[in-house]
């Protein structure tokens, strides 16, 4: 009766397909997610892993947010960094989860790690979008989801997961090319920017630069091409996203954190022209080529040999086809030759050489010093590079494009082994981690102040970690943070604010964190105090008064004297640093202002004069600086560093008297000369600088002999006055025809004294001589075979020829051929006479 139409399966098929697609590609993302990293980072309760380096800010600034009141604006900190004007945003915390968090804060775990859930996220909406970006190019579904895949898998996005969790969030970028190409064809969805644009300033400022700029190259590509009745659409769409981005600012706290001025340039941490093929030696199969200089490292930027391979392919691919850019397509390729052109900056690098360095006005400096890792802006234009030679690709037949992808995934799988390892290792490596003990920290205190104020770091925030996490669930202030950019006037203010509980009664309502036993005195500490991660924790109104406070330094063998310190990140330099100095690079650490301190432990009973040397230069190369002098107080001759001889050690000699009324504590106070003042906005360090000090040794003097060896790590360098190289691992060579030393004398003189060294020479004759003088006067001729060992000389000097004041003596020693290296294909400009290795002068 009623005849049955033919149904039509294509549109359902199509329905089907629209949905398994997408969802295929999501799963291909966290299928790349579990072959990188270890499943157990997804434990929300496990601290193990984000105990270190820039994670454990990403976790500390959320952890100090759920137990804190509501701020206005919502994302400022008032407990994590206390005094530095910290905020959600600085810590990198991820604020679209710590927003969205933050009311159940009661319901969750004291310890609620979505560190290792977001990056599980970002690989499944990485390969969400980029299948939906392909799509967009006109790539099939299936072939869409393959080079969604392959987007996964590309080695700086994985690397990014393993190092800085919030700017593994590369998704947002395949996003905002995804809404860019959809306006063109549907200008309805423009209005996506709205959501896209706040919800990147809440995950991470580099994110929303590189996405702020395709939101206004997709607003200049409708424009152009719009009719004129919708262009007030457009143009009310734009200001409502703006409007929306602007508010995003204000809410995570942009606009209360003034961070002029602050560390670094741009420029510094650039993207190099090799990028995209240097493994950095992050790779398996390519080899890593030098950098201009370590700071490039940064811009890891390695596509892998699957991802090069790919580039190669698709690149031939459109090439063949000569396509040309559409109209509509030009702001965003202009955005990424701007974008790529920023992450390069004006000091062009390719390898290991830089191409050009050009200058810029100041202004625009200092605009872009906020860019300080610029090569973080090339994330974008590599995408697009990215999925455009994957659309090329795509016009190879059906054999060839899925060999090409198998093989390029397969590659960068391979080529990406090491990162994979690191990946894996996060969780392996560091062990599980609950919540630590917090029995040291009672909950009664209302702060926590660390003494000195340490510069919370990649290497020193894990020590310090337990007691951040402790003092966060009890809403304990602290006055330490890692944040992405620090106010370096607010940073000398709250030194100089912790430096100043060690000259007043210690407050009963307030914990003091400290490592430096002199520090522990200060404060009146027991030695017994206890520990909470790497720091002594001293509560005056919970210390027993069973017993007087310590008089004596407290036992810790890491500061026995002789004190050796390593004045950069990886020492204990932070611990003695009290007002005036800048967070502690690698290898030194800068003054900045007039004044700088440090404070050091004095063992007890010390009954001879000691000396303090430090391995420094004046800043900027080039002007000698004279240091005036105080410890405890008391006026110490002035030290004079020379501008030309870059790095090297100088001697300060600290009286037995000062150091007998010491009381285990040696406060040393150094002033600079008055210098022009800098304009606070600036962000360049050289305009600060004042010193760079590397290394601290102190020891107590024998009096009856000086004796130290002359490398360049060894304060024994600190007596090469004239003649001498820079000193060396071994030692120093003279590079004169006199080379002088200044020696410090013992105390008792009577009979003379007696000069020893250990050396070798150099001559191209075969044998070397050399003449030791001392007040003019020739005391010793010593003769040495041309390269042979190590070998001891001595000298005796009579009484009559030591000078009558003062306990330095000049000894002089006199090259009888000093040669440049007759050695083929030397290059070494020096004149060589003799090596030092190690003197000795004593009462004979």
């Amino acid at each position: 009766m009623f005849e049955k139409a033919p149904m039509d399966l294509a549109p359902l098929l199509r329905r089907l397909l629209s949905i398994r697609a997408p969802a295929a590609a999501t799963l291909l993302g966290l299928a790349a997610f579990l072959a990188c990293f270890d499943p157990r980072i997804l434990a929300v309760q496990d601290l193990g892993w984000v105990s270190r380096g820039d994670i454990a800010t990403n976790f500390l600034g959320w952890h100090f947010f759920r137990h804190e009141a509501w701020n206005w604006p919502p994302g400022l900190l008032a407990n994590y960094a206390q005094g530095l004007g910290a905020s959600i945003a600085l810590t990198d915390s991820i604020a679209l989860v710590a927003f969205a968090l933050k009311p159940f804060q009661a319901l969750l775990p004291p310890i609620f790690n979505y560190l290792g859930l977001w990056i599980a996220l970002c690989f499944a909406l990485q390969g969400y979008f980029g299948y939906r970006v392909l799509r967009c190019l006109g790539v099939s579904a299936a072939r869409a989801a393959a080079g969604a895949l392959l987007l996964c898998v590309l080695p700086f996005m994985i690397s990014r997961a393993t190092l800085h969790v919030p700017l593994a969030s590369h998704w947002l970028l395949l996003a905002a090319l995804q809404v860019y190409l959809d306006a063109i064809r549907e200008p309805r969805r423009f209005r996506r920017w709205s959501l896209l644009l706040p919800a990147s300033i809440l995950v991470n400022a580099y994110l929303f630069t590189a996405i702020a700029a395709v939101f206004l190259a997709s607003a200049a590509a409708l424009l152009w091409n719009a009719e004129p009745s919708a262009r007030r659409s457009i143009l009310l769409q734009s200001a409502a996203a703006g409007g929306l981005a602007i508010a995003a600012l204000y809410f995570v706290g942009f606009f209360f954190v003034d961070v002029t001025p602050t560390w670094g340039a741009y420029g510094q941490l650039q993207m190099n022209l090799l990028s995209w093929f240097n493994s950095q030696g992050l790779g398996s199969l390519l080899p890593s080529i030098p950098l201009a200089e370590a700071g490039q490292t940064e811009a890891f930027l390695y596509l892998g040999a699957g991802g090069i391979a790919t580039l190669a392919v698709g690149g031939w691919q459109l090439a063949r086809a000569r396509p040309r850019i559409d109209r509509p397509y030009v702001p965003l390729a202009l955005v990424a030759v701007a974008l790529l052109a920023l992450a390069i900056s004006h000091r062009v690098a390719i390898g290991p050489s830089f191409l050009a360095e050009l200058p810029l006005p100041y202004f625009l400096q200092e605009k872009l010093n906020a860019f300080r890792a610029s090569g973080r802006l090339a994330w974008l234009p590599t995408y697009l590079l990215m999925v455009v030679a994957i659309a090329g690709c795509a016009r190879l037949g059906p054999r060839a494009f899925t060999a090409l992808m198998v093989t390029a995934i397969g590659l960068n799988l391979v080529d990406a082994r090491p990162i994979r390892a690191i990946g894996w290792s996060l969780v392996a490596n560091a062990g599980h981690r609950g919540h630590p003990s917090c029995s040291a920290l009672p909950a009664s205190v209302e702060r926590v102040v660390f003494v000195p104020r340490i510069t919370l770091d990649d290497y020193s925030i894990g020590e310090a970690f337990d007691l951040a996490v402790c003092a966060a669930g009890q809403q304990q202030p602290i006055n330490v943070g890692y944040l992405a950019r620090v106010n370096l006037v607010r940073a000398e203010a709250a030194s100089r604010e912790a430096a100043s509980w060690l000259d007043r009664a210690p407050a009963r309502n307030v914990a003091f964190a400290y490592r430096n036993p002199a520090a522990g005195l200060a404060l009146g500490a027991r030695a017994d105090a206890p520990m909470l991660g790497g720091f002594h924790v001293f509560v005056p109104n919970a210390a027993s008064r069973a017993e007087p406070l310590a008089a004596t330094p407290l036992p810790d063998p890491a500061w026995a004297w002789p004190l050796d310190i390593d004045m950069g990140v990886q020492g204990r330099g932070g611990d003695v640093q009290m007002g005036g100095w800048a967070a502690p690079m690698v290898g030194m650490v800068w003054s900045y202002t007039g004044s700088a301190s440090l404070l050091l432990p004095v063992p007890a009973g010390i009954a001879t004069d000691s000396r303090l040397s430090l391995y420094a230069r004046p800043a900027p190369k080039g002007h000698d600086l004279t240091l005036s002098l105080k410890a405890n107080g008391v006026a110490l001759p002035p030290l004079r560093l020379s501008g030309s001889r870059g790095f090297t050690w100088y001697p300060v000699t600290v009286p037995a008297a000062v150091l007998a009324e010491a009381r285990g504590i040696l406060r040393l106070e150094l002033t600079l000369p008055a210098a022009a003042p800098f304009d606070p906005p600036r962000g360049y360090p050289e305009d600060r600088m004042r010193l760079l000090v590397s290394r601290l040794h102190v020891a107590v003097l024998r009096p009856d002999v000086d004796a130290e060896r002359v490398s360049a790590a060894s304060p024994g360098a600190a007596v090469l006055v004239a003649g001498w190289s820079i000193p060396e691992a071994w030692g120093t060579w003279s590079n004169a025809k006199s080379a002088t030393l200044r020696l410090r004398m013992p105390v008792d003189r009577q009979g003379g004294l007696r000069f020893r060294a250990l050396a070798h020479a150099y001559s191209p004759a075969g044998k070397q001589s050399v003449r030791v003088l001392v007040a003019g006067q020739e005391l010793a001729r010593w003769s040495y075979v041309s390269l042979g060992a190590d070998e001891w000389r001595e000298a005796e000097i009579p009484e009559a020829l030591l000078p009558d004041t003062g306990n330095e003596l000049l000894v002089e020693l006199e090259i009888e051929s000093p040669s440049r290296p007759a050695i083929p294909g030397s290059t070494d400009p020096r004149t060589l006479g003799i090596g030092l290795v190690e003197y000795q002068l004593s009462r004979r």
